[in-house]
């Protein structure tokens, strides 16, 4: 009985991630990982089969904490990107003092430089935009 609902647990774990709602798996993870010394102590389960049971509920939560934090990088860096493009299409200086903490992707840092050889101030040649009079 304790097996099959950590069990159940698990599988609706994967289903999330399955879905592509990896928190979600994580989550579902982290509670079967949390109600097993519970369920255990109240149905006077085998210890051979909790430190099974224990084992198999730590891996599947080290695999689903792995997929959520690759998910949040991934967000992060779509989220440099749109900035940086949404920047650049208003023709904001894309050095700001008040930047985001954000890990760069090598694309939006290279776009950075580039931007700002081209249009930074004391920038000698065809590219430097004058201000209109």
């Amino acid at each position: 009985m304790l097996k099959s609902r950590f069990e159940l647990l698990l599988d609706q774990a994967e289903g999330f991630a399955r879905g592509g709602d990896f928190p979600g798996g994580q989550a579902r993870a982290r509670y079967a990982n949390e109600e097993l010394p519970r369920a255990a102590v109240s149905a006077g389960a085998a210890e051979t089969d909790i430190v099974g049971l224990r084992q198999r509920l730590e891996l599947r939560l080290r695999h689903y904490d792995l997929l959520a934090r690759d998910w949040q990088e991934e967000n992060r860096s779509r989220q440099a990107s749109y900035v940086a493009r949404e920047r650049g299409a208003i023709g904001a200086n894309m050095v700001q003092a008040s930047e985001p903490a954000v890990r760069r992707t090598g694309f939006v840092h290279l776009l950075r430089r580039l931007w700002t050889r081209a249009f930074g101030p004391g920038t000698p040649g065809p590219l430097r935009v004058r201000p209109a009079s």
